[in-house]
Formats: C-alpha cells, structure tokens, sequence
C-alpha cells in the first residue's frame, strides 16, 4: 500500500461527503483554501455555510511529509525510533442548526513510514458525536 493511492482514494471521498453535504441544504455555500505545510506536502480546507440544515461544516484533506511524527499518532503502535513519514487524511466535522441532531467530527488518516530500512504503514483516525 502506497501514500498515492491512499491519497486519490481520500480525495475522491473527501468531493462525495462534500456533494452530499450540499445536497443536504440547498442554500450551502461552500470556500475553499489550498495550504502547504512547512515541511512539505499540503492540503485542501473546505468549509461549508448554510442557512437551513447545515450551519456550518468542514471536509478537509490533508497529505504532508516530515520528519517526526506527533506522540499521539505513535502511541498505540509500539514503534519507536521512527524518522520521516508521510500522511494523508481526511476530516470532517459538521454542526447542524437543529439542536436535536448531533455535531459530529470523523477523521481517518494513512501513515507511511521506513523503520530499520523496511517500509510500514497503518490506518488511524476516529469518530464522535
């Protein structure tokens, strides 16, 4: 499994939650921002205002290189020692008008890495009301 084809799938799933998002209330109105992260890589912020459903939600991707990985992502996988990675992801978070339904916030990332000179990678990410 490879970054880039985690990356076209992520980007693919971040445009179909965007479309159903704004299929869900006709009066959304979506900005987008294009980023770069300081040690390479970037994203794509989407944020989306509405006045009928949807307050206001966003569906963001992200994919970014570095050098060292923050200690959350590492925790529950054991591994120690590890250099440079690559990540990807996509997050979503959404705050309804109606006070009934939940805001909600998803995010599911990919990481890649080299540990010892052999290639590893595994999933993270989580959902909650």
């Amino acid at each position: 499994m490879k970054t880039r084809e985690i990356q076209q799938s992520f980007t693919k799933i971040q445009n179909r939650i965007l479309c159903h998002f704004i299929s869900l209330d006709s009066s959304s109105k979506k900005k987008t921002k294009k980023w770069r992260h300081n040690s390479g890589g970037g994203g794509l912020s989407c944020e989306i205002s509405g006045n009928k459903h949807i307050e206001k939600a966003a569906v963001n991707f992200s994919s970014i290189i570095g050098d060292k990985l923050p200690n959350s992502a590492l925790e529950k996988t054991g591994i120690k020692g590890l250099k440079k990675f690559k990540a990807t992801g996509v997050s979503v978070i959404i705050h309804p008008f109606n006070p009934k339904v939940p805001c909600a916030h998803m995010n599911i990332r990919f990481f890649e890495a080299n540990l010892n000179e052999k290639d590893i990678w595994w999933f993270g990410g989580g959902f909650d009301l």
